[in-house]
């Protein structure tokens, strides 16, 4: 045999290894990404409502100026850094919090971390006479949705 030449189909063994490779990640990733989109449609199922219906809750509970009522829907993290009184200020401060006649909610989001389960809610506040955007942080604890955060800009 001369050294330029090679036995017939030769050349098919190894595109055909990598072929059946590249097929068979294929197949995995299709079946690991359609794990993760089911998991993740549970969550925003079965996470995000609930954590919202305590968001309105709280504004609820601040348009009707029970500022107490809303400061004991935040977690015990909330309450480590801020004093009912800091609290009562920083509503003041912010008169939409209370004159809001409508909210909206922008952007929702799940995170599960080594601390639990965690939801932003992007919403936005109206009353007559502005709008504002706010972020609420809402976490999981023991079984209920509490307030962890509200920013502001």
């Amino acid at each position: 045999m001369e050294p330029d030449q090679r036995p017939a189909g030769s050349g098919k063994k190894p595109l055909f290894t990598i072929l059946a490779i590249l097929g068979g990640l294929g197949v995995l990733m299709i079946v690991v990404c359609g794990g993760c989109s089911i998991w993740l449609f549970k969550s925003i199922a079965t996470d995000i409502p609930p954590a919202q219906a305590a968001a309105d809750a709280f504004f609820d509970d601040l348009k009707a100026d029970r500022v107490d009522a809303a400061y004991a829907a935040t977690s015990s993290a909330f309450k480590s850094t801020e004093s009912p009184e800091k609290f009562r200020e920083f509503v003041k401060r912010f008169d939409t919090l209370k004159t809001q006649t409508s909210r909206s909610f922008t952007n929702s989001m799940v995170h599960h971390g080594t601390g639990g389960k965690q939801v932003n809610l992007k919403m936005t506040l109206h009353s007559p006479n502005n709008a504002m955007s706010c972020t609420l942080i809402m976490v999981d604890e023991n079984g209920q949705w509490k307030v962890q955060r509200l920013n502001v800009p």
